[in-house]
């Protein structure tokens, strides 16, 4: 058995929903919010559809549905849109220390309320015997 238009056929689909995420974003507005419940399947469907009618997304009755190959896709991009989206934010480093017994905790360590302390701990995870003597 030969598998070989299957094989191709995802590996087109893959590089569609890449080209797809790159336009879709690039039609996004700068006021879009992606965290809004919602936003990122309905930029999905105007980006496919425009003014024009969508395509069913499920079929069937109530409690027996079966998603359409429009909803898949949709389904798809919505996660490879939401993915994009969410890379290389600010989000801020955080350092953090659990202690196991004694009443155990854990505690938030900022770099600016103690760089040496923060610079120990950094360089005693990541096995940088050099940085932990310097920090010293």
């Amino acid at each position: 058995m030969n598998n070989i238009t299957t094989v191709k056929n995802i590996g087109r689909g893959v590089r569609l929903t890449e080209t797809a995420v790159t336009e879709i974003i690039a039609s996004l507005s700068e006021t879009f919010d992606h965290k809004e419940r919602g936003a990122v399947a309905e930029a999905v469907h105007v980006w496919a559809c425009g003014d024009g009618e969508r395509p069913a997304v499920k079929t069937g009755k109530k409690g027996a549905q079966v998603t359409t190959d429009y909803g898949t896709g949709h389904d798809t991009l919505v996660r490879a849109v939401k993915r994009a989206l969410s890379v290389g934010g600010d989000k801020p480093v955080a350092l953090r220390a659990t202690l196991s017994g004694e009443g155990g905790g854990s505690v938030t360590i900022n770099r600016d309320d103690n760089p040496d302390l923060y610079d120990a701990l950094v360089a005693m995870i990541t096995g940088d015997a050099d940085e932990i003597a310097d920090a010293a």
